[in-house]
């Protein structure tokens, strides 16, 4: 996370990365969301289609586009309150609430292209 948040990082790998996602959202729910804007700035500048980052950006208060597909994190997906039917989201109805990721179930047998 530290080197998400002081820039020292030359070019973070995925696993960093990841760990840098889930420890944004570790802030929020400790009620500590001081570093947000400096994390969501870094993981733009790194990883700039990650959609979790403009969910953080929406949790820190920050400016923040819709992302073109959900976060990966379920507090990004309710962040973004992508509930609603939305182009290129499931229904609602088929996501999973269990564990900390963006998940739905029967999918493979509808026949919706979405």
């Amino acid at each position: 996370m530290r080197q998400c948040v002081d820039g020292t990082a030359e070019q973070p790998d995925m696993a960093a990365t990841s760990m840098n996602t889930l420890s944004a959202y570790e802030l929020i729910r400790r009620g500590e969301p001081e570093l947000l804007p400096t994390v969501v700035n870094n993981l733009r500048g790194y990883f700039h289609s990650l959609p979790d980052t403009e969910a953080l950006a929406k949790l820190a208060g920050t400016a923040w586009e819709m992302p073109s597909v959900p976060p990966l994190l379920l507090e990004g997906f309710q962040a973004l309150d992508l509930m609603a039917q939305r182009p290129n989201v499931p229904p609602g109805e088929t996501l999973v609430f269990r564990g900390p990721w963006t998940m739905w179930r029967g999918l493979a047998n509808q026949d919706d292209p979405r």
